[in-house]
C-alpha cells in the first residue's frame, strides 16, 4: 500500500471513530414517562427512508401510545430478527428478501416508502453517470445480483450494471462517504443523508437516483416488519405500533420542520440537510411515504427482479401470502391515505413545489 493510501485509510478510520464518539446519530433510547410494559426492540437503518421510526420516538408518538421502545440503528435487523432479539424493524427490500429466504419468521404489516432513496453520487470531477464507468466506487462484487436499486440506476442511466466494469470496493455507506470526501473514491452509491451531505459540503453531486421501476410506476422499498412472535404474543402492542407508524408518517407530511430537525439530530447532519431530506421524501419524489399495503406493487417489484433483470439472489422467494400481512390494518380503523394527502398536505405543500418555496411555507407554519 502506498504512503498516500495508507494516510488516507488512517484518516478515514479516524473520521469514523470521531463520528462514533460524537454519538453517530443513533437515535436509540428507551421511552420513559407514560410508557410502560416490556421493552419493544425496534431497528432501523441509517437511511432517509427510515425517518418515520426516529420521528415516532422523538416526537413522542410511541410514548403517546404507551409503548416502551428501544431504538437501534443497525444494518443487522434481519440477523437480530432471526435470533429473536428484535421485535420490529424498518427494513429495505433487500434485507426483507434475504431474511425471508433464510426462514426468519416475519410479517410485513405496513408499507413505509415506495422508492427514490438510492443515489449514485459523483465527485466534483465526475460530470455524468457515464463518466463513472471504470472509476472507483463502493460496490460489492455481486451488487448486480443482489441490489435491485443499483440495477434500476444502471438501467435508467444507460451504464453497465456489472461491478467488473468499475473499480469496485466493498464498504459501508458511511465509510464510502468519508472515502469520497478524502478523494479515495470517485463516486458512491448511498442513500440520504449522504447524498445531501455531499452536496451541502461541496464534495460531490447527484448523478442518478433509483426511483420508479422500469415499467414506469413505483414499487416498494422499505416496509414496517414485525416478528411473528411479537404479533402473536403481544397483539395490543402490535396494533399500537402500527398506529404509531401511521401517525409518524402523517407527522412527516404535516410537520416538516420538526421532522427535519429530528432527522438532523439523529443522523448527525446540519439542519439544512435534514430539511432537504424531508422535502425529497414528501414533495420532490411525490407522496412516496405511505402506510398502505399494495400487493400489486410487491408483485411488480418481484417480477422486475426475477424476470426483467433476472437477478440470481431473487429467484427463490417466499410467497406473498406467507409474509404480506393485512390482518392488522384490516382490524384497525386507519385513516385513508389519499384523503389525508388531499385535505392536510396538498393545500400547503403541492407536488412540484420548489424547495425554496416549500421551506418558506414550512417555516411560516412552524413559526405561526
Amino acid at each position: 500500500m502506498s504512503m498516500r493510501k495508507r494516510k488516507s485509510l488512517i484518516m478515514m478510520i479516524c473520521l469514523s471513530l470521531l463520528l462514533a464518539a460524537c454519538g453517530g446519530g443513533s437515535g436509540s433510547g428507551t421511552d420513559d414517562g407514560a410508557a410502560s410494559g416490556e421493552v419493544i426492540e425496534i431497528g432501523y437503518f441509517n437511511c432517509d427512508m427510515m425517518v418515520a421510526c426516529p420521528v415516532a420516538y422523538h416526537a413522542g408518538i410511541y410514548e403517546k401510545y404507551g409503548l416502551n421502545t428501544n431504538l437501534t440503528m443497525t444494518s443487522d435487523i434481519g440477523v437480530l430478527m432471526a435470533a429473536g432479539q428484535m421485535d420490529v424493524g424498518y427494513m429495505g427490500s433487500n434485507a426483507v428478501n434475504n431474511a425471508l429466504n433464510q426462514g426468519t419468521p416475519i410479517k410485513m404489516t405496513a408499507f413505509n416508502h415506495l422508492g427514490g432513496s438510492y443515489y449514485l453520487v459523483g465527485s466534483n470531477e465526475i460530470e455524468t453517470a457515464q463518466d463513472m464507468v471504470g472509476k472507483r466506487i463502493n460496490m460489492g462484487p455481486d451488487a448486480h445480483e443482489v441490489n435491485p436499486e443499483w440495477r434500476i440506476i444502471a438501467h435508467d442511466a444507460g451504464i453497465p450494471y456489472d461491478p467488473a466494469e468499475y473499480e469496485a470496493y466493498s464498504m459501508s455507506q458511511r465509510d464510502a462517504f468519508f472515502a469520497l470526501e478524502i478523494g479515495e473514491l470517485d463516486g458512491v452509491l448511498v442513500c440520504d443523508p449522504f447524498m445531501s451531505l455531499a452536496e451541502h459540503r461541496g464534495i460531490g453531486h447527484e448523478l442518478a437516483v433509483s426511483r420508479m421501476l422500469p415499467d414506469g410506476d413505483w414499487g416498494f422499498k422499505t416496509l414496517l416488519i414485525m416478528h411473528d412472535d411479537f404479533i402473536q404474543e403481544r397483539p395490543e402492542e402490535a396494533e399500537k405500533m402500527l398506529l404509531a407508524h401511521v401517525e409518524a408518517i402523517q407527522y412527516l407530511y404535516t410537520n416538516p420542520i420538526e421532522s427535519g430537525k429530528i432527522f438532523a439530530e439523529v443522523f448527525d447532519v446540519p439542519e439544512e440537510v435534514g430539511f432537504r431530506t424531508i422535502f425529497q421524501k414528501t414533495v420532490d419524489e411525490g407522496r412516496t411515504m405511505t402506510w398502505v399495503i399494495d400487493d400489486e406493487r410487491v408483485e411488480r417489484y418481484y417480477d422486475m427482479t426475477q424476470n426483467y433483470f433476472d437477478m440470481l439472489e431473487w429467484q427463490d422467494f417466499t410467497p406473498q401470502e406467507e409474509w404480506v400481512y393485512h390482518d392488522l390494518q384490516n382490524q384497525l380503523d386507519l385513516p385513508d391515505f389519499d384523503a389525508f394527502i388531499t385535505e392536510k398536505v396538498d393545500p400547503y405543500y403541492p407536488v412540484g413545489m420548489s424547495y425554496d418555496d416549500w421551506l418558506e411555507k414550512a417555516m411560516e407554519l412552524y413559526e405561526s
